[in-house]
Order: structure tokens, then sequence, then C-alpha cells
């Protein structure tokens, strides 16, 4: 299974057309295809026009999250249902899928969220002071991103990793601020 983000809306009737979401001031359309060539197409309430989106598959191609908008929906590709819609608020900023375990995790702006195939959800928070969480990928057995802290007054973004078994956040020791970073932020 693919998914693929469409750039404009498509013209109806073509192939099968499914909605997910509640209120469609702005959509996010995408066009699901299987290994057999069967194409439907999704229409995803946007949360923001503007916040963040993407479309991730699980390696089976069974199941799909997408985010319209900062707004995530996990589907079931199969039988074209939705299986999970996150919260409205925190708007999600980012979001990777990794392997072996093999999640969905989405970043906000103080926490983030991981998401298992079947649905099951989990907010995971750092231990100290973040306002923004950016993943960028899958290192060994962690995801790993940048983090936007108030401890740098907001100079740089910090290299940050989720270990994927107990899900604690960590900055690499060769990151960490010193004491006066912290305290006068060079």
């Amino acid at each position: 299974m693919t998914v693929t983000i469409l750039n404009t809306a498509l013209i109806s009737g073509q192939n099968p057309e499914y909605s997910f979401g509640e209120r469609f001031n702005s959509s996010l359309w995408t066009e699901f295809k299987s290994q057999t060539g069967d194409i439907w197409y999704g229409c995803f309430a946007k949360m923001w026009d503007k916040g963040f989106s993407t479309a991730l598959v699980d390696n089976n191609g069974q199941t799909a999250f997408i985010v319209a908008g900062g707004q995530g929906f996990l589907i079931d590709t199969i039988n074209k249902k939705l299986m999970l819609t996150t919260e409205d608020y925190p708007a999600i900023e980012s979001a990777i899928k990794t392997n072996n375990p093999e999640y969905y995790i989405a970043g906000m702006f103080y926490s983030a969220y991981v998401i298992d195939t079947k649905g099951e959800i989990k907010t995971i928070e750092p231990d100290f002071t973040t306002d923004g969480i950016f993943f960028t990928g899958q290192k060994d057995n962690k995801a790993i991103g940048m983090l936007d802290a108030a401890m740098n007054q907001y100079e740089y973004k910090y290299d940050f990793e989720v270990d994927l078994e107990t899900f604690h956040f960590s900055i690499p020791e060769n990151n960490k601020p010193s004491f006066w970073t912290k305290l006068f932020g060079k």
C-alpha cells in the first residue's frame, strides 16, 4: 500500500472516496493504492490550513497514519475505516514511522504520541521543558530529532532521542547545555 498526498482536490466519481474528520473548513486529499493496483481516496479534515501534514504507512500496508494540518488519523487501509483520531490541541508538528518496534510517533509542542498499528496510543513527555518536538528518523532502537527549548534562549535546536522500549526522552551528552549556557544563553 502506498499513500500519496494530493496537491489539488480530485474530481469526484473516479474511484471510491472516504471522508475522515468532523470540521471540513479545509481538507487534505490522499490517494491510497494497494499492491494489486486498487485505488481509493481519503479526504481528511485539516485542523489548521497551514499546519503540518504527512502520510505514513506500516510495513504490511494495513494501516496508515495521516496528519492533516496538525491532527492525526490512524486508518485501517484494508477496511477503509478510522481507527483513531488524535486530539486537536496541541497540533502535531512532526511524525515518523519506526521499525522494530513498529510505531507511528508524532511530536507536538511539549509531548509526543506513540501509536502502534493496532490503534493503541500513549502520550509521552520529556522530563525537561520544551517548546517543540521535531522527530526526524530512527537510529538503532531510538527515535531521534531536534527540539526547541528555553534552556538556550531558542538560539538553536537540541538533538534528542527517545528510547523505543522505555519511551524515555534524553539529550545526548555532547549536546547538553552547560550551566553557563543555561544561565546566560551563550
